[in-house]
């Protein structure tokens, strides 16, 4: 009767760690597979007429019809969302008017999972959505230029 209250008692205990121990594995697991790190999203990210260059200091966004940059690193949290601000800029036909070369104060947020980038760009001043957009790492996409 002591010998099988021990064995019990034993698997009780091996059961529990074992379900603990899994449940740290898979925290782990989500954690890594929702977060990337600014140096892991490095590189070209390609959608739908859009490229976005991300390096080391920021990003470089081209719309085929638009431009926008991010002077700032991207930093997602353990969601993988972000929100950083920078420039975004329509190109118009005809003259530029002197210092709206640049573009105006715009906001780009979203998220990352794995190697898909979702995110919105909105115009600071009158939090107007230029749009939502999705961009996968290392695709390549050739951008239709507005005439």
């Amino acid at each position: 009767m002591k010998i099988l209250l021990a064995i019990s008692l034993a698997l009780t205990l091996v059961i529990s760690i074992f379900v603990e121990v899994r449940s740290k594995v898979k925290s782990v697991e989500e954690s890594a597979q929702n977060h990337n790190t600014p140096s892991e999203l490095v590189g070209t990210w390609g959608g739908d007429n859009l490229v976005v260059e991300i390096n080391t200091e920021g990003a470089t966004i081209d719309y085929g019809c638009a431009h926008g940059t991010i002077n700032e690193n991207i930093v997602p949290d353990k969601q993988g969302r972000f929100s950083v601000k920078g420039l975004h800029k329509i190109h118009t036909g005809g003259p530029t008017r002197q210092g709206s070369e640049e573009g105006q104060p715009a906001i780009y947020s979203g998220t990352v999972v794995g190697n898909v980038m979702s995110f919105e760009v909105k115009l600071e001043r009158e939090n107007d959505s230029i749009g939502k957009f999705k961009v996968e790492k290392g695709k390549q996409v050739r951008l239709r230029r507005c005439g």
